[in-house]
């Protein structure tokens, strides 16, 4: 049977439909359009709330009020539109979430259709979050799906990152079926969780929440040490270490130019960055 042939794009959106993805949000802007825009194809027939919405602080706000609710959401943006989000972000990682809630964020390497380069990696550090970024195409669905249910089991929202030619690169790979519909999400008494201030950051509480988020962070950075998304391969004295997607740009150059003999680790948990598998990969 042949393979589909598809983009990095549709990879994303097929991950976030097995996910069970009810709610999602986002402002125009390339790369990070095309997630969405797939999505609202078939909003209707996979019973999904999609909006373009009037920026990307509202389109983030929203996400993350559904997934409190109890339903899984994705926001989707390009780089400069999480600077949008940002003042809300720097909140929402003390509070956390109750469904997951994933940020699609697509960085644009050259600036081909935005004001700058910005690199998303620095904002997940600065907001503690975790970020993933496939390193080949065909790793996409199930990474999106692995990122819904880490940020559901962590309780905090999960990047995935995608610079332009991930979402434009086109591969014959073999796609997951989607599941069968899901039943509706229950609803959640979200006045149950005022006694305890759940989604309230304040004077009280901020520092014993933030003390919360760096354990967190701990425990995903032993996880991602372990990740099958992260692929080690050859021997050699020569290291050669990629993150994200780079890894199938320098598959491309390898088969143009040859490379010494070398060990490679092609990183997909980029933050926290699994600090004991690179030092491993280090050693003599």
């Amino acid at each position: 049977m042949t393979q589909p042939i598809i983009s990095g794009e549709e990879a994303i959106v097929r991950g976030a439909l097995r996910a069970g993805v009810k709610v999602v949000a986002g402002y125009p802007g390339s790369p990070g359009t095309g997630v969405l825009s797939r999505l609202l194809e078939v909003a209707k027939e996979r019973d999904l709330y999609v909006e373009w919405s009037v920026n990307e602080k509202v389109a983030f706000e929203v996400c993350w009020g559904a997934a409190i609710a109890g339903s899984r959401s994705l926001f989707c943006t390009k780089s400069i539109g999480v600077n949008l989000a940002l003042d809300t972000l720097m909140t929402v990682n003390l509070v956390g979430t109750r469904a997951g809630c994933v940020l699609f964020v697509g960085d644009d390497p050259s600036s081909y259709r935005s004001q700058n380069e910005e690199d998303s990696r620095t904002l997940a550090h600065l907001s503690e979050l975790p970020m993933l970024e496939a390193t080949r195409i065909e790793d996409a669905a199930a990474l999106t799906e692995y990122a819904f249910e880490l940020s559901e089991r962590v309780r905090l929202p999960v990047f995935i990152r995608a610079v332009r030619s991930f979402t434009f690169t086109k591969k014959s790979v073999e796609l997951p079926p989607l599941p069968e519909m899901n039943a509706s999400d229950q609803s959640v008494d979200l006045l149950a969780d005022r006694p305890d201030r759940r989604w309230i950051a304040s004077t009280t509480n901020v520092v014993s929440r933030h003390a919360g988020l760096k354990a967190k962070l701990r425990e995903v950075e032993t996880e991602f040490g372990d990740s099958d998304f992260n692929h080690r391969n050859g021997m050699g004295q020569v290291g050669i270490l990629t993150a994200g997607f780079a890894a199938s740009k320098l598959n491309g150059v390898a088969e143009t130019m040859p490379l010494p003999q070398h060990a490679r680790l092609d990183l997909a948990t980029l933050n926290p960055i699994p600090v004991d598998l690179i030092r491993a990969f280090l050693e003599p």
